[in-house]
């Protein structure tokens, strides 16, 4: 799943997207590695980079409101 631009700027003209963060990295950390394990198992391994990714290191995805100036 990609998020566009415009979807963010929505997002943050709603006010919302400082919500969406924190929801994203809260039910990332969630995640069991059982869990991540079942993703991979069912074809979506991009989609379990991306988490595994996540739970390293969020600040790196967090980036995005800052590059987008919100």
């Amino acid at each position: 799943m990609k998020i566009k631009e415009s979807q963010l700027r929505k997002l943050h003209e709603a006010g919302l997207l400082e919500g969406f963060f924190a929801r994203l990295k809260r039910d990332i950390q969630k995640l069991s590695d059982k869990k991540i394990q079942s993703i991979i198992d069912k074809g979506n391994e991009e989609v379990a980079d991306f988490i595994k990714d996540f739970k390293k290191n969020p600040n790196k995805y967090m980036k995005y409101d800052r590059e987008l100036g919100f």
